[in-house]
């Protein structure tokens, strides 16, 4: 059972352990779609269903204009906040441990709020909003309706109208007061996940559970132990692997039990479809003890062993391990771990830790409690960490506090709360780019901040509500010789925001994609993404019209580039005539097809990451082909890459162009085809 207890200051008595009180949220990262309003909101707990907690679209917030962040608002809710803040739609959507879930405007004026109730707490006092929100459009009674998902301590799940708050459904998934959703919503390919848990005042029976999205209805229920059973809660948040459709949590300690909890204190892998048990593991006797158990969220992020990509995800203990698994051998035990805090049963005080990771597509930043760095003794700890290894890159010592909520990302920038403290530091050496304190009587950061659209968001125990922000949006200074005209003329145009759905279909700006994209089975409209998956060989998608002088700029990823690349055509007038652009991991590459013919027209180098997403750039204006690649997350090229010069192809359309292997992912997030 549970030692651990925390003092809820809204009632002045003890409730229960942290185990998820800053966990509970929501990769993102699929028939709904995620809210997106503007490309660096965040829509979800640690901004996506495969729990990244990195917002890579972010550039107002950066390691050269963070220092100069300053207090915007502030609300005094009076009662404690442990959720993450998410942001989209113009608004900021928060709960309360009132029960009161809030919707306030960017400006600190308040939208609404739902009072979507308490719960008496067996351990004492009382327990309200301990869950964060997902923000989706869904389709309810045949209308498109943007929808907030939440769950209330009163075991009661909600869908509300995140216009006005008003309730468009509830479920009840246990008795109040005694099962408790400590885990927020994911929500994928129209389901949403979440586990229960308890407030230790008995153990429940950890369960997980799949609704409909649009109508509420219990789906499938995955039960961790046996019934009559107790034990194994699950404290975190379920993380969802796209790829292959699977889910992955970590569990709490064992329970009272005539057979053995062999998925207790562990981590578990079950299809999304249905819940269907797949793998789990256990904690070793030797590093388990009392209330040693899991109350953390896995986070999901790839490397390179041997050779190999490999898929894994990583999450911590409260017995100070951070383990990392192999997604395709989960039962075999961690690939890497590392101690990275004391052990014990109290996250508050410093034991162990509860902070889901987070990554960047380069390095695993891991928070916990009390440690040693550099023979400094440390209230708390974050280190980024090789993902293939585990080995330290750099470690911060924390002197405020143990890091208790989820650790935050934006390109350069990683952030925490620490004790009474939130942090900025620098990714590439942990340099501090801004800190402030709050310390107010009862203060502490139990939540995880939220970076959107040039500011922070974050919420604290003594119940107060924090915005910092006050910094201009970069300027861009494109260079003539390579961009647009000020007044391009547009040809085609995807944003690929619409509801999930069977092929690519009608494009945002209303012209319809051709080829492959809405005749072949691996093309989906997946999570505001156009996917292609579960397919082999070479795809055309083509949206606009026929033009001489094009220029195409579109962003996106591949799972792996085994056998595989990312690209896309110019003046394409049949699968045997066209001009292509496509990075392969190693290179980026011009080539051309004529009456069948493949010819490679230029090549630089250039290493891409499976996962991460690429933004390319190809131009063809008269005989001059043009082209370069970066990270979307990082700053454009000044230059083109390649130039090139061929005549062999005078006109024809434009659009994607992909090479992949059955067991690879294409995401594309954006597709733009000008007139230079």
């Amino acid at each position: 059972m549970r030692s651990y207890r925390f003092p809820l200051l809204a009632w002045g008595v003890f409730a229960i352990i942290l185990g998820s009180v800053l966990l509970t949220g929501v990769w993102i990262g699929h028939i709904s779609s995620y809210a997106s309003g503007n490309s660096a909101d965040w829509t979800t707990y640690l901004h996506d269903v495969g729990h990244s907690g990195y917002n890579s679209t972010e550039t107002i917030i950066n390691s050269g204009s963070a220092s100069k962040l300053k207090l915007q608002w502030t609300i005094n809710e009076g009662s404690t906040i442990s959720t993450q803040p998410v942001v989209t739609n113009g608004m900021i959507y928060w709960g309360s441990w009132d029960g009161m879930e809030h919707a306030t405007k960017l400006d600190g004026t308040q939208a609404w709020t739902t009072n979507l109730g308490t719960a008496p707490s067996n351990c004492g006092g009382a327990l309200g909003i301990l869950s964060t929100a997902t923000v989706a459009t869904e389709t309810i009674n045949g209308t498109s309706t943007l929808v907030v998902f939440v769950g209330s301590a009163n075991n009661k799940f909600y869908a509300l109208n995140a216009s006005t708050g008003a309730i468009i459904w509830q479920t009840s998934l246990g008795t109040p007061g005694t099962q408790v959703l400590w885990s927020s919503p994911v929500l994928f390919n129209g389901s949403i996940y979440i586990g229960i848990a308890s407030n230790d005042c008995p153990l429940v029976q950890g369960q997980v559970f799949q609704l409909n999205a649009t109508t509420g209805v219990i789906q499938n229920t995955f039960n961790v132990v046996p019934n009559g059973c107790q034990g194994a809660s699950v404290w975190g948040t379920v993380t969802v692997d796209t790829n292959n459709s699977t889910l992955y949590f970590a569990t709490g300690n064992p329970g009272s039990c005539s057979q053995a909890e062999t998925m207790a204190d562990g981590v578990v892998q079950l299809n999304a479809s249905n819940l269907t048990f797949k793998s789990s593991w256990q904690i070793p006797p030797a590093q388990q003890g009392n209330d040693l158990d899991f109350g953390s969220t896995p986070t999901l992020f790839t490397a390179t062993i041997g050779g190999t990509v490999h898929h894994l995800f990583g999450v911590a203990g409260k017995n100070g391990i951070y383990y990392a698994f192999d997604e395709a051998n989960v039962s075999q035990g961690p690939v890497w771990s590392l101690t990275i805090a004391r052990s014990g049963a109290g996250p508050e005080s410093g034991d162990g830790s509860v902070s889901p990771s987070a990554w960047d597509g380069t390095n695993l930043y891991v928070g916990g409690g009390a440690t040693t760095i550099n023979g400094q003794s440390c209230q708390g700890g974050l280190r980024a960490l090789n993902p293939a290894t585990g080995a330290i890159v750099w470690a911060q010592c924390m002197t405020d506090g143990p890091v208790i909520g989820a650790v935050t990302l934006v390109p350069g920038v990683v952030a925490v709360g620490e004790g009474t403290a939130i942090w900025l530091m620098a990714t590439s050496d942990g340099h501090s780019l801004f800190k402030t304190w709050d310390t107010s009587t009862n203060s502490k950061y139990y939540g995880a901040p939220t970076i959107a659209n040039g500011v922070v968001y974050i919420g604290n125990k003594n119940g107060k509500f924090y915005v910092y922000g006050g910094l201009a949006a970069p300027t861009p200074t494109p260079s003539p010789s390579i961009t647009p005209s000020p007044t391009p003329t547009t040809l085609a145009q995807d944003t690929l925001h619409r509801a999930n759905q069977t092929h690519w279909g009608t494009a945002s700006d209303g012209q319809v994609w051709g080829r492959d994209a809405n005749t072949q089975s691996s093309f989906s409209i997946n999570t505001n993404m156009g996917q292609v998956s579960n397919g082999s060989g070479q795809y055309n998608a083509l949206l606009g019209p026929t033009a001489t002088d094009v220029e195409v700029l579109f962003s996106g990823s591949l799972s792996s580039f085994t056998k595989s690349n990312l690209g896309a055509v110019l003046r394409w007038s049949d699968s045997k005539n066209w001009y292509k652009v496509s990075i392969n991991g190693t290179g980026l590459m011009i080539q051309k097809k004529v009456n069948g013919t493949l010819t490679l027209l230029s090549k630089t180098a250039f290493t891409a990451t499976a996962g991460a997403s690429y933004t390319l750039r190809f131009r063809v204006v008269g005989s001059t082909l043009s082209a370069k690649v970066w990270q979307t997350a990082s700053t454009e090229p000044a230059s083109w890459m390649i130039t090139v010069a061929d005549s062999s192809l005078l006109s024809g359309r434009c659009g994607i162009h992909l090479q992949v292997q059955s067991t690879v992912t294409a995401d594309i997030t954006s597709f733009l085809a000008i007139k230079p």
